[in-house]
């Protein structure tokens, strides 16, 4: 509340100069005896009131940028702590399904799928992708944007069978780049996309993922892959991108940035073929 007081004041003080300098200058036209001397006075008194009013246009254009960046931080942290409050209960639901296999009653764990399916609105016809854990996972996640209301497509054009890459790996991969994804499309007014696109190049397996939002500044792009290193309003976020780096690095794969006319993250992985 200070922090909006302090940044009227200027303006508003500005407004309140420039009405008394008119006023002053009416009084003096319809009073003065001497024109002569208020044509000397009368251009100082132009610029006087033209310095004033940049002065206030410029305090009030910065008062809308306080406030677009202090609800850009509250949204982050709303969207942080939902994120938060997704993790844990999907962490809660697979704790569960294991203590209850561990048990060896299948039959439970069936009917405990089918309640969180129907809870999360699962109910529909997957999407394939060519591969059963792949497909559970892109399903997840296409659930996930949908909550958040964003469009998120994918489309297989490659046997995701051929990559190099565990598939525990290759879903720490996707899932980094696609949170990432979903993170900067969520602040968008309208027209929230995510698309993943996996296709076949020669020796390589290579996944796009795209996502319509804030553009990636010259600053942060030597920064994405920095541990540590966020543009969100949050200490314990900026590690995804790093992993990502590493695993990727660790099999010779390659990973390239696209910033125009969508963010877009390029990862080309090695067939198994060309590692043997």
């Amino acid at each position: 509340m200070n922090m909006r007081k302090g940044s009227l004041a200027i303006p508003v003080s500005t407004i309140v100069i420039q009405c008394l300098l008119l006023a002053w200058i009416n009084i003096e036209v319809y009073s003065s005896t001497n024109l002569m001397l208020l044509r000397k006075v009368l251009p100082l008194i132009n610029l006087a009131v033209m310095v004033l009013s940049l002065l206030a246009i410029v305090s009030i254009l910065n008062i809308r940028r306080q406030r677009r960046m202090h609800t850009g931080r509250r949204l982050n942290r709303i969207h942080y702590f939902d994120y938060l409050t997704e993790r844990h209960e999907h962490i809660r639901h697979i704790q569960t399904l294991q203590a209850i296999l561990n048990l060896n009653e299948v039959d439970a764990a069936r009917d405990y799928l089918a309640e969180i399916a129907e809870l999360y609105g699962y109910n529909r016809e997957p999407m394939y992708a060519g591969n059963q854990s792949l497909a559970a996972l892109l399903n997840c996640w296409h659930k996930i944007a949908a909550n958040r209301n964003v469009e998120f497509t994918f489309s297989i054009k490659c046997n995701t069978n051929e990559i190099a890459v565990p598939f525990w790996e290759l879903q720490s991969i996707l899932g980094n780049l696609l949170d990432n994804a979903l993170e900067a499309a969520v602040h968008e007014q309208t027209n929230r996309r995510v698309s993943l696109v996996m296709k076949d190049e020669d020796n390589w397996i290579t996944l796009c993922v795209s996502n319509t939002g804030a553009m990636i500044t010259d600053e942060q792009l030597p920064m994405l892959f920095v541990p540590g290193y966020t543009t969100k309003e949050s200490d314990t976020r900026g590690f995804g991108l790093y992993i990502v780096k590493n695993l990727v690095d660790s099999y010779r794969g390659r990973i390239t940035v696209i910033r125009k006319p969508e963010t877009t993250f390029i990862v080309s992985l090695p067939k198994k073929e060309a590692l043997s």
